[in-house]
């Protein structure tokens, strides 16, 4: 295999390879070890621009094709979204489920002609039979599920025809099957829009899309294919709002949209619309009096926005700046309070000379950035996990696979660790699951690279995040090369114990519709998590036989604590060593910058202690990490004036 970390050419709306780069480095997450990468054993901490070379075929493995979950129904168009997933499943009170996704029968390549919204429901014993047609009578796609007061469920699609547009298909109640369709968006109106999202809080409907004019040849607002956000207040039946413009959202931050890049929520009197996009800043808008007003907060300004072409030059000074950026996907979730969470994709951005033939990006880059609208702050949440923990993630092949931009390890542009979805519990715990590459998990058939499922979890409000676990590989023994799962949407709310998943599973990673992979048949499959054992750490961060939370506390209890904490002005370190080790500790800011190295060197077995001035740090929250031959571990640390 190859120890490498590469970038490639985009250029939107279509991809193509051109120069390509080694990354230097990746932020270092509290929550885990981010680690360093070799490429043929060299390092790539340089700038040096690097042709890619298509890699060896791997050779095929002997793991046998056995995911995890309940296989609820199937699909031949693997390609369930660009970059954020939709809110695809609800969990009723009752104990009932309803999961949807993309759906077809048809294999043909790019064809998919009876493409639509597939439906399927869990009684509360059992599941009702897969499906075996869409649900709308016409070609449709990208489903988001919601009910309404009468507990009615309604699947927003958008339909695919010579105008694109939204439509909506409401049953009767939860679990029924008959259809009524509806299209209360008159497409003269505005652009003709996809991708739409969905939330809901009894009659009142608030759903995000997209306008579909791929050519760029018009503009709304200042915006070429602009969001658009809409609000129902009888249950779907009219609109009050019509595909407006939130406040904010115009050509002084905004030079074009994208579809798959936004996410919305919904809470009581709450309502929250998140927004991301390569090049673009992450933002949300919020609404306190049911979606009528907004609010909008810019969680992480792109410092080029508004970006389309230009050289990626910060600073004036004539030379090209690598940017902190996303990689598309994103969510947001209201917890009990009504406090916002968002989380995106972590990469970056580099244009040497301008042009969209010169827009390079990341697609090895590896963190799920988190905001907190309560603390106003950013940290790295989690990311892909060093599962031999040697200190360098091992991939097969990184090398584009097709004109769309699809390397060995991502989807369209996504990269290491991507596509992130909150969920909060009755206890106030706040949850996200993320599509992470697995560290030696190659592909039997062509070199790319199988995905899980991950896991985080917060039970103090998001101030601070345990170790990453994993969902669907359940075994760190006997690895499941033979699958992957992807495209993972869960419950936002869970008032029973468990978390909720709806994914896909594929024996083959990357997808036949953008890797131009062999088309076939994909599983859609759902299975729950007992939430004791996500906050007690039985997945652990490799699978299920990895090492726990518990151990990993237990190894911190008896390693090394801070006091006092939180502290002012100074701090103390202690620490035990059982056997001579090199050990260091350094502190780190909530972006996974490093501020401060307290201790460095070699120290006998024992007990140690090693004070700290922290005059020069500004009051907030940081992390130290405590590095030794055989374990690293993060802290949190509070700092006071």
């Amino acid at each position: 295999m190859k120890k490498v970390l590469l970038t490639f050419a985009i250029c939107l709306p279509f991809l193509v390879q051109a120069q390509n780069r080694l990354k230097i480095t990746t932020p270092q997450a509290p929550a885990s070890k981010m680690i360093g990468v070799k490429a043929n054993g060299v390092s790539t901490e340089h700038n040096t621009p690097q042709k890619v070379k298509k890699g060896k075929t791997l050779s095929q493995r002997t793991a046998t094709y056995n995911p995890i979950g309940t296989v609820i129904g199937t699909t031949t168009y693997d390609f369930q979204t660009s970059a954020s997933v939709a809110r695809r499943i609800l969990k009723y009170s009752s104990g009932q489920v309803s999961v949807v996704w993309n759906f077809s029968t048809d294999d043909t390549l790019m064809i998919y002609s009876d493409l639509g919204s597939a439906y399927v429901n869990f009684d509360g014993t059992m599941w009702a039979s897969q499906p075996a047609a869409r649900i709308e009578a016409n070609r449709s796609g990208w489903p988001a599920i919601v009910t309404n007061a009468a507990n009615q469920e309604i699947i927003v699609s958008h339909y695919q025809t010579m105008f694109p547009n939204l439509q909506l298909n409401t049953n009767q109640g939860i679990g029924n099957t008959n259809w009524t369709q509806t299209s209360p968006f008159p497409w003269t109106s505005y652009k003709y829009t996809n991708c739409p999202r969905a939330s809901s809080v009894d009659d009142n409907i608030y759903i995000v899309d997209n306008e579909t004019d791929t050519s760029y040849a018009d503009s709304a607002n200042g915006i070429k294919q602009p969001m658009y956000y809409s609000r129902s207040t009888d249950g779907g039946i009219t609109f009050v709002d019509d595909h407006i413009f939130l406040p904010g959202y115009d050509s002084t931050r905004y030079y074009h949209g994208q579809p798959d890049v936004y996410a919305i929520d919904s809470k009581d009197n709450y309502v929250v619309v998140g927004l991301a996009g390569f090049g673009n800043d992450v933002a949300f808008w919020k609404s306190t009096d049911y979606g009528a007003t907004f609010t909008k907060t810019i969680a992480s300004p792109f410092p080029l926005s508004p970006y389309f072409d230009q050289m990626s030059d910060v600073n004036n000074d004539g030379i090209a700046d690598t940017i902190d950026t996303n990689d598309n996907s994103c969510d947001v979730l209201l917890d009990l309070n009504g406090n916002v969470h968002m989380w995106y994709g972590y990469t970056r951005l580099f244009n040497p000379t301008g042009g969209w033939n010169s827009t390079q990006f990341f697609p090895a880059s590896n963190a799920i950035i988190y905001y907190n609208e309560q603390y106003d702050s950013l940290q790295v949440m989690a990311g892909v996990v060093d599962c031999d923990f040697d200190q360098i993630l091992t991939f097969g092949d990184l090398t584009i696979n097709s004109v769309w931009g699809d390397q060995g390890a991502g989807y369209f542009k996504s990269s290491l660790a991507t596509m992130p979805m909150g969920m909060v519990d009755n206890n106030g715990n706040i949850y996200c699951i993320y599509s992470s590459i697995h560290e030696g998990a190659d592909s039997t058939f062509d070199g790319q690279n199988f995905r899980d499922i991950m896991v985080s979890m917060s039970d103090d409000g998001g101030l601070t995040w345990i170790p990453e676990q994993n969902l669907t590989n359940d075994d760190q023994s006997t690895i499941r090369y033979g699958s992957e799962e992807v495209f993972a949407s869960v419950n936002r709310y869970s008032d029973d114990g468990y978390m909720h998943v709806t994914f896909m599973s594929d024996p083959q990673p990357g997808t036949a519709y953008r890797n131009l992979d062999d088309p076939g048949v994909n599983e859609i499959r759902y299975e729950k998590y007992d939430l004791p054992s996500i906050i007690t750490g039985s997945f652990g961060p490799c699978g299920r036989l990895g090492v726990g939370i518990n151990d990993l506390n237990s190894i911190k209890n008896t390693a090394i604590n801070a006091f006092p904490n939180p502290a002012s002005g100074s701090v103390s370190f202690n620490f035990d060593l059982n056997t001579n080790s090199s050990a260091k500790i350094t502190i780190s800011n909530a972006l996974g910058q490093s501020v401060m190295t307290i201790a460095k060197g070699t120290f006998a077995a024992g007990s140690h202690t090693v004070n700290a001035n922290l005059s020069t740090l500004e009051a907030g929250v940081y992390f130290y990490t405590f590095t030794t031959e055989n374990s690293v571990i993060t802290q949190k640390l509070v700092v006071t004036k």
